[in-house]
């Protein structure tokens, strides 16, 4: 067959799934494909069930309880993403022939038949949505949207109508408008450009070099306008106690939690009360218990008294609670974790209630509610790209101003190193950071892109004024962490963090406050 315009003539010969286009001698690798062909499709209905195989069985119920609507919102976002992640490789049979097709193509300019062709094909994109993808991809669409179904879990956990809600509310956000013109460019360029690919991966062995362009031209803009994306790096969130709590909903034995609290053995649930001892274990397991910033207590009496010393607990009544409060009853008789409010109603889930952890609801006026904790939750910090590839070190004996906060914590932490001689604050490693993560005395975990967690303190203070310091860290933001280390065994070496820590070879990509040593 032929497709002709004004400027080229384009021969298709599907023998040997070569394109020669007049006076240019271009060939199109075929991708590999199953038997099954590459027009052979896997409807959004079969991505539902193939999604489902990727699911625990809990998640399958709570997937199985959305609307049909809510759960091709999710199969398309994953189609999306899979598609934009699919590799497509091209090849010209001459290097004087690619010369000449770079350099028209060049600065990301389009051709007039190049521009034709792609907006045909956006046309064909927008009336074609629910196109279902090849098979050849399948499987790693269903895993896709899995993986974006279960990272909603907090929200996907809070209620089954609620619940609902808020994924809806969730996908909705990723496409309404934004607080920055920057913000509503990236959004429209990356669906313009998931949608396109979509639609020509059917038509791939025609449509290729084009496809190569448009991945091009998004790129570039997202490097251009990607940056400005982040309005706000720094979140305060008590939804993590509360996925915590969740996941234990239906236990009947408050046995673990009991043992983790007090250490000694379990009778049963009526002779040994377990609800503050549900919200000490769910707290330890986020860390909030060693940070401080949450008390190991078996009483709700010991609850009141730690946050009302911190001016954090609030009488019922005065107060709306929020995500990650304790919910306080009667004379200290009971305690539990506020998931949210709806209404004039807040949800919650608690220990021993019912005989077990199990969700309740309760009118904002209800006399048997008497006040609120209010915790002070970390401060979270996602680092960009490409910043946080490498570490440096200082001498922890090169502080000598007796005035300062690091000096004064050194003073009443001690000047202790471990084998290796970084120095260590309570099993924490001392380290120098900008003021973007903390001060001084600040509990901060960093967490690679490997998983590995970084368990650190604040030790001293880089200054962002120094040459090539910003707000990220030293060599223009690619030295985020600075290790303080013992200056008499490191200075003068080629010793390197990395050197006792390989697991550290890996980007900082996220800097948690979860406390201070004050």
């Amino acid at each position: 067959m032929k497709i002709q315009d004004s400027s080229k003539e384009v021969t298709i010969n599907k023998e040997t799934t070569t394109v020669n286009i007049k006076n240019e001698d271009i060939q199109i690798v075929k991708p590999k494909i199953n038997k099954g062909g590459i027009g052979e499709r896997v409807s959004d209905k079969e991505l539902e069930s193939i999604a489902e195989g990727f699911m625990t069985q809990k998640e399958k119920a709570r997937w199985k309880k959305l609307s049909d609507s809510q759960r091709q919102k999710y199969v398309r976002k994953a189609k999306t993403k899979t598609v934009r992640r699919n590799k497509v490789k091209s090849a010209f049979t001459n290097k004087a022939t690619a010369q000449k097709f770079s350099r028209r193509n060049s600065s990301i300019g389009l051709t007039k038949k190049s521009s034709e062709v792609i907006n045909k094909s956006a046309s064909v994109a927008g009336a074609s949505t629910g196109v279902g993808v090849v098979k050849e991809v399948a499987q790693e669409v269903g895993k896709k949207t899995a993986k974006i179904f279960n990272d909603n879990d907090t929200k996907r956990h809070l209620s089954t109508a609620r619940g609902k809600e808020l994924a809806k509310e969730t996908i909705i956000n990723e496409t309404k408008d934004t607080k920055s013109i920057s913000e509503k460019v990236v959004a429209v360029i990356a669906s313009l450009g998931g949608t396109i690919m979509t639609a020509v991966t059917a038509i791939l062995p025609i449509l290729l070099p084009f496809i190569i362009i448009m991945a091009i031209i998004i790129n570039v803009l997202l490097m251009l306008f990607g940056g400005a994306i982040e309005d706000e790096k720094n979140t305060y969130d008590g939804s993590r106690i509360v996925s915590v709590a969740l996941k234990e909903k239906g236990t009947t034995s408050g046995e673990k939690y009991w043992k983790f609290t007090m250490g000694s053995s379990f009778v049963n649930d009526s002779a040994t009360p377990w609800c503050a001892c549900f919200v000490s274990w769910c707290a330890n397991e986020c860390g909030y218990i060693e940070s401080g910033l949450f008390p190991k207590s078996a009483g709700v009496a010991g609850y009141k008294s730690f946050f009302g010393a911190k001016g954090l607990y609030k009488e019922a009544g005065s107060y709306t609670p929020k995500t990650g409060d304790l919910i306080c009853f009667g004379s200290n008789a009971h305690i539990g974790i506020v998931q949210y409010v709806e209404g004039n109603r807040v949800i919650t889930i608690e220990g021993n209630t019912g005989g077990g952890v199990y969700e309740r609801s309760y009118a904002l006026s209800d006399s048997y509610v008497t006040g609120y904790c209010t915790p002070e939750y970390p401060e979270n910090i996602d680092i960009p790209e490409p910043y946080g590839t490498e570490y440096s070190y200082m001498g922890w004996q090169t502080i000598t101003s007796p005035s300062s906060k690091q000096y004064q914590l050194r003073q009443e932490a001690g000047m202790n190193f471990d084998a290796n001689g970084f120095g260590v604050i309570k099993g924490r490693y001392v380290v120098a950071c900008t003021t973007t993560y903390g001060q001084v005395g600040d509990y901060i975990d960093w967490t690679l892109e490997n998983g590995t967690v970084i368990k650190a303190v604040i030790g001293d203070i880089k200054n962002q004024n120094d040459a090539g310091c910003n707000e990220w860290g030293h060599k223009n933001g690619a030295c985020v962490i600075e290790f303080v280390v013992d200056k008499a065994s490191w200075y003068g070496t080629s010793k390197y963090p990395t050197n006792f820590h390989p697991e550290w070879n890996s980007r900082v990509v996220n800097a948690h406050k979860v406390g201070s040593f004050w």
